[in-house]
Protein backbone atom coordinates (compact mmCIF):
# COMPACT_ATOMS: atom_id res chain seq x y z
CA UNK A 1 0.00 0.00 0.00
CA UNK A 2 1.52 2.95 -0.81
CA UNK A 3 1.57 6.47 1.04
CA UNK A 4 -1.34 8.00 -0.95
CA UNK A 5 -3.46 4.69 -0.32
CA UNK A 6 -2.48 4.72 3.40
CA UNK A 7 -3.45 8.12 4.13
CA UNK A 8 -7.04 7.65 2.34
CA UNK A 9 -7.33 4.79 4.55
CA UNK A 10 -6.80 6.17 7.54
CA UNK A 11 -9.29 9.12 6.29
CA UNK A 12 -11.92 6.86 5.68
CA UNK A 13 -11.92 4.91 8.95
CA UNK A 14 -13.08 5.10 12.13
CA UNK A 15 -14.38 8.10 11.65
CA UNK A 16 -18.22 8.37 13.49
CA UNK A 17 -19.57 11.34 15.48
CA UNK A 18 -18.58 9.20 18.67
CA UNK A 19 -14.85 9.05 17.21
CA UNK A 20 -15.21 12.52 16.11
CA UNK A 21 -16.09 14.37 19.60
CA UNK A 22 -13.71 12.40 21.56
CA UNK A 23 -10.48 13.92 18.87
CA UNK A 24 -12.22 17.58 19.88
CA UNK A 25 -11.57 16.75 23.46
CA UNK A 26 -8.20 15.51 23.55
CA UNK A 27 -7.47 18.56 21.04
CA UNK A 28 -6.13 15.65 18.14
CA UNK A 29 -7.28 14.82 14.76
CA UNK A 30 -5.01 13.13 11.57
CA UNK A 31 -3.55 15.95 10.94
CA UNK A 32 -1.66 15.75 14.12
CA UNK A 33 0.13 12.57 12.41
CA UNK A 34 2.71 11.49 9.62
CA UNK A 35 2.51 7.49 8.51
CA UNK A 36 6.15 5.94 8.89
CA UNK A 37 4.97 2.85 8.24
CA UNK A 38 2.68 -0.66 8.38
CA UNK A 39 2.90 -2.72 11.38
CA UNK A 40 0.26 -5.36 11.02
CA UNK A 41 -3.09 -6.55 9.60
CA UNK A 42 -6.47 -7.80 11.62
CA UNK A 43 -9.33 -9.43 10.83
CA UNK A 44 -11.05 -5.88 10.81
CA UNK A 45 -8.22 -3.69 9.70
CA UNK A 46 -4.70 -2.75 9.88
CA UNK A 47 -2.27 -1.01 12.38
CA UNK A 48 0.26 1.68 10.97
CA UNK A 49 3.09 3.37 12.91
CA UNK A 50 2.24 6.86 12.82
CA UNK A 51 4.52 10.18 14.49
CA UNK A 52 2.92 13.20 16.08
CA UNK A 53 3.88 15.94 14.43
CA UNK A 54 4.66 18.59 17.39
CA UNK A 55 6.50 15.96 19.98
CA UNK A 56 7.90 13.45 17.10
CA UNK A 57 6.62 10.61 19.60
CA UNK A 58 5.82 7.76 18.00
CA UNK A 59 2.21 6.24 18.09
CA UNK A 60 0.57 2.88 16.87
CA UNK A 61 -2.86 3.68 15.06
CA UNK A 62 -5.46 1.23 14.36
CA UNK A 63 -7.24 1.40 11.27
CA UNK A 64 -10.98 -0.39 11.49
CA UNK A 65 -12.58 -0.95 8.66
CA UNK A 66 -16.47 -0.13 9.74
CA UNK A 67 -17.97 -1.92 7.29
CA UNK A 68 -16.71 -5.26 8.31
CA UNK A 69 -17.37 -4.24 11.71
CA UNK A 70 -21.11 -3.49 11.20
CA UNK A 71 -21.40 -6.70 9.30
CA UNK A 72 -20.03 -9.23 11.69
CA UNK A 73 -22.14 -7.12 14.86
CA UNK A 74 -18.68 -6.50 16.60
CA UNK A 75 -19.08 -2.37 17.07
CA UNK A 76 -19.63 -3.07 20.62
CA UNK A 77 -16.31 -4.51 21.02
CA UNK A 78 -14.17 -1.92 18.91
CA UNK A 79 -15.89 0.32 21.23
CA UNK A 80 -14.53 -1.31 24.54
CA UNK A 81 -11.60 -2.05 22.90
CA UNK A 82 -10.85 2.15 22.17
CA UNK A 83 -12.19 2.61 25.80
CA UNK A 84 -9.23 0.37 27.51
CA UNK A 85 -6.54 1.49 25.41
Amino acid sequence: MDEKEEQKALDSSYCSSRDSARSSVDGLNLENFEIIGWLGKGAFGHVNLVKKKMTEELFALKVVNKEHVVKYDKVESVFRERDIL
